[in-house]
């Protein structure tokens, strides 16, 4: 789901433009968690999904939310028995709940360091700024820990 800022996508029309923010929300959904592998025992789940305040209207998010609703129509789910409801998908403020506030961290982080932003400079200036030293101590505390928990 991350890819350097270096790769732009080709041949975009217009919706694809427009619609952006909720085509990638969509595909990280649909895709990032490996859902569809998850209910061997083929009981009946129901996720609730809590997002971040949406961007854009309140058209197109109530839109964004009924596509990721099918998701639980798409054949890879069906035979999972895993469904997504309407009124389990809610918009929260981040800054009012603690675990989304360190998945936006953990997020920045690693933009930080895929976009290679621990070797930014401020202009006229041979060191790096303490922030940019700081978020780069910060990524490599994360990392560190998110290593030890694979073993």
């Amino acid at each position: 789901m991350f890819t350097h800022k270096n790769f732009h996508p080709q041949n975009l029309e217009s919706y694809h433009k427009e619609h952006e923010y909720f085509i990638l929300y969509y595909q990280f959904l649909k895709h990032g968690f490996g859902l569809r592998y998850s209910n061997e025992a083929k009981t009946p789940i129901t996720i609730r999904i809590f997002f971040d305040k949406l961007p854009d209207t309140k058209e197109k998010r109530e839109k964004f939310k009924g596509f990721v609703c099918g998701i639980s129509r798409w054949p890879e789910f069906r035979k999972t028995n895993i469904h997504i409801l309407r009124d389990q998908i809610a918009e929260v403020d981040s800054h009012n709940h603690t675990i989304l506030q360190c998945l936006d961290i953990v997020l920045g982080a690693m933009q930080f360091r895929l976009n290679n932003k621990h070797k930014e400079k401020l202009s006229g200036f041979k060191r790096r700024g303490n922030r940019t030293i700081a978020k780069e101590k910060l990524y490599k505390f994360i990392n560190s820990r998110i290593r030890i928990s694979r073993i």
